[in-house]
């Protein structure tokens, strides 16, 4: 079969994702198997210089319709290390940049027509191929919108498109739409047309012949809000076009005896060398040193669905044990400030290297003593291979990827999911006990199970003929077989645990001060320091708080409930604490105006915070307690869109506490945008309540005045969190007083162009 692959990336020409290393990967597969595989990329300016990859002029060039006017066009032709045949679309106006998207974390402003130009190339070049490919496989956003022009230009090629992160949608303007040439009916909710803009995703969805994502398990939860980015509706009407495949997991050229990139290459019969590649990863990540201490490494990029967030969360309960943590790789734009403060308070402990280096994470490997995979739905499995070859061992969190690595009869899928729960417990010495006493268990299980494994392949073949049922049957007899024989051992099982992890010491008063110290108050900039960690420890308040809200509310648990309160006496506390401190430091004689006006700033902020509490606790656990005392149910619309703006609540806050220690006046201008942001969801949900209520749904109807209540008292959270932008702001000149319109403003006029 003739396969014509389109894409905005391929290793190692031009890469700055997963999406280079997995079409690397996939070309190679698929030329083993007998396929003709050619890929179209970009004549970016970075492969141009590149010095080791010899371009030739293929003397094809044609012209293009974008829009109202027609742009030429000329092909190079290149192939890769691995033998594939790569034709490079060239022009200088779109492609000769300094970056693939954009530069500084922000897109070219052009983005649209520089890929609409590109995928148009891409459907000239396979009219013009002889033979012509059968298939054209599409790679992203960036030439989502080619099953559309197939369709509508009657093209002979059938489509797969391959999303790569459905976060990444490529939205734009509706007169951007203009540029496609395509006729006006595809600009619908049935096709690109979403919330008003131009999504080359979506359409790509609904014309393609079949759409890929990475695994079965993502092709459930994409169907999901949690997990599809808004599209979810869209996948779940086109679920019959949606296939699941594990990505590619090439291993060639990954052998730590024979990696140049190694400081001392080492194999599995010589580890002794390993030691000084440890040593060589610190030196270069500058990380401290330490014999004892463990290094974690992961690898991610500029999507939530890579999972830092959630190392990002667990950072400080991590690294209050004897570890070192390196990431390496582009994250989310909104999580660059949170990593640079992690950076700076962890320091010698967590690094994060912005752009990923291949001979970088050659070294990361072989210095690893864990590999974390932390994407919540799919991991990049050619990094648990890889991390096997190297030494390091994979940890896999919250992710369904490694079932294609789980072999029949595998007493490691018994095993191996209790090493997340010992190091989820952090410094909960009650947890990891429980997690050890579980551990030793199952591998005392595992080690008698192993030497028997064919006579019980055997008894489980005899019960159910079914190889599915076999191995959930097996799971099952092992598991009951465990707890027989090991019910009559628990005490002394408990008292091998609590010898080998003693407990601790009595877990900290969380609503009292930690770093507040009466004594350096006459050292304002030292107290005022002081006074910030406590406010970051307020902040974490709320976002339980915040969590433990939303959790109650989808399964009416009232002891989640009755935490909100305590949970807002401790932060109380807290605020009057830091309150005490902060008027303390205001009353020092010859207060610097820079320090009087960060004692302001952090004051207003903990009043803020305090006042987020109290809505939490007085308005919405009441709401929340109502509907569970009255047995009422959110219809799953209305639940949705108050997750939505719950989701939302969290993202500002991670963005506020950026701008609170940083004071960056981008993030704060980024904040007071959201704020705008999250009065747009709350008008939005109000009236899609109001229309169902219309509609006369029952669920709505019941729900009707919690629905409204809960909404508002978010919006006024929000409210309270951008807050701390004002200061900012005001002193930059960056805001009005009042948010009247000008007399000479028309309603109805633009005041910007959102990004």
């Amino acid at each position: 079969m003739k396969i014509l692959m389109a894409s905005s990336e391929l290793s190692p020409l031009i890469r700055s994702g997963s999406l280079a290393d997995t079409l690397a990967s996939l070309t190679s597969e698929l030329r083993t198997l007998g396929h003709e595989v050619s890929v179209v990329l970009p004549y970016y300016r970075a492969i141009r210089e590149n010095k080791s990859i010899k371009a030739r002029k293929t003397g094809v060039k044609f012209t293009v319709p974008v829009g109202s006017g027609r742009y030429p066009c000329e092909v190079f032709e290149t192939k890769t290390p691995a033998g594939v045949q790569v034709f490079l679309v060239s022009r200088d106006e779109y492609f000769d940049r300094s970056g693939i998207y954009g530069t500084d974390d922000r897109d070219y402003q052009d983005n649209a027509a520089r890929f609409i130009f590109f995928t148009k190339c891409v459907l000239e070049l396979a009219r013009r191929a002889d033979p012509a490919p059968q298939v054209l496989h599409l790679h992203s956003w960036e030439t989502a919108i080619a099953p559309a022009l197939v369709r509508d230009q009657r093209l002979p090629f059938r489509t797969v498109l391959s999303p790569h992160g459905l976060e990444y949608q490529g939205n734009f303007w509706s007169f951007d739409f203009g540029l496609t040439n395509l006729p006006g009916d595809y600009f619908s909710a049935q096709g690109l047309e979403y919330f008003g803009s131009m999504n080359c995703l979506k359409g790509g969805i609904i014309y393609a012949d079949a759409v890929v994502l990475p695994g079965e398990r993502f092709v459930d939860a994409a169907q999901t809000p949690d997990y599809g980015c808004g599209l979810d509706p869209v996948l779940r009407e086109q679920r019959h076009k949606l296939v699941g495949i594990p990505s590619c997991d090439d291993v060639t050229g990954w052998k730590p005896d024979a990696d140049t990139a190694l400081a001392a290459p080492y194999s599995k019969g010589k580890p002794a060398a390993r030691g000084r590649n440890t040593e060589d990863f610190l030196q270069a990540a500058g990380l401290a040193p330490g014999a004892s201490a463990r290094t974690i490494v992961t690898f991610t990029e500029a999507t939530r669905q890579a999972g830092i967030d959630s190392l990002l969360g667990a950072l400080d309960r991590l690294l209050v044990e004897d570890v070192r943590i390196a990431v390496l790789g582009g994250v989310p734009a909104e999580l660059a400030i949170p990593l640079e403060v992690a950076r700076r308070k962890h320091a010698g402990k967590f690094v994060q290297f912005g752009e990923f280096d291949e001979t970088l994470a050659r070294k990361a490997l072989a210095a690893a003593d864990l590999l974390l995979l932390p994407a919540p739905v799919e991991p990049e499995a050619v990094w648990l291979r890889r991390a096997v070859l190297y030494g390091a061992m994979p940890v896999a969190v919250q992710c369904g990827g490694l079932f294609q690595y789980v072999r029949d009869w595998e007493p490691g899928a018994n095993l191996g999911n209790v090493i997340p729960q010992y190091f989820a417990a952090g410094t909960n010495k009650a947890a990891r006990q429980l997690a050890l006493g579980n551990l030793i268990v199952r591998c005392a299980g595992c080690l008698v199970a192993i030497p028997v494994l064919p006579w019980l392949a055997d008894a489980m073949a005899a019960l159910d003929a079914s190889p599915a049922r076999q191995v959930a049957n097996f799971h099952t007899l092992f598991n009951v077989a465990l707890a027989v024989v090991f019910i009559g051992l628990l005490d002394p099982l408990a008292r091998l645990c609590a010898k080998l992890i003693p407990p601790g010491p009595t877990a900290a008063d969380p609503g009292a001060p930690q770093y507040l110290d009466a004594a350096v108050v006459k050292s304002p900039s030292l107290a005022l320091a002081d006074a910030t960690r406590e406010v970051l420890r307020m902040v974490d308040i709320v976002q339980t708080m915040l969590t433990t809200f939303l959790e109650a509310l989808r399964s009416d648990d009232r002891k989640l409930l009755a935490t909100l309160a305590e949970m807002d006496d401790d932060l109380d506390r807290l605020h009057n604490a830091v309150k005490q401190h902060l008027m303390a430091i205001s009353r020092q004689d010859g207060l610097s105006e820079v320090d009087a006006n960060r004692c302001s700033d952090i004051l207003a902020f903990t009043i803020n915070l305090e006042h987020v509490g109290d809505i939490l606790d007085k308005n919405l656990r009441e709401l929340a307690a109502k509907k569970i005392k009255r047995k009422l149910t959110f219809s799953d619309d209305g639940l949705e869109e108050i997750s939505n703006m719950h989701r939302c609540l969290l993202d500002n806050l991670h963005l506020a506490t950026s701008v609170f220690v940083l004071g960056d006046i981008q993030s704060a201008r980024a904040l007071m945008a959201e704020k705008d942001r999250m009065r747009d969801l709350e008008q939005e949900a109000n009236d899609n309540h109001l229309r169902r209520l219309r509609e006369g749904k029952p669920q709505s109807i019941e729900t009707s005045s919690l629905h409204i209540d809960i909404t508002r008292d978010l919006k006024r959270i929000a409210a309270h969190i951008a807050s701390v932008a004002y200061p900012i702001l005001e002193r930059t000149g960056s805001i009005r007083r009042s948010r009247l319109r000008d007399e000479g403003t028309m309603p109805g006029e633009p005041q910007h162009r959102p990004s």
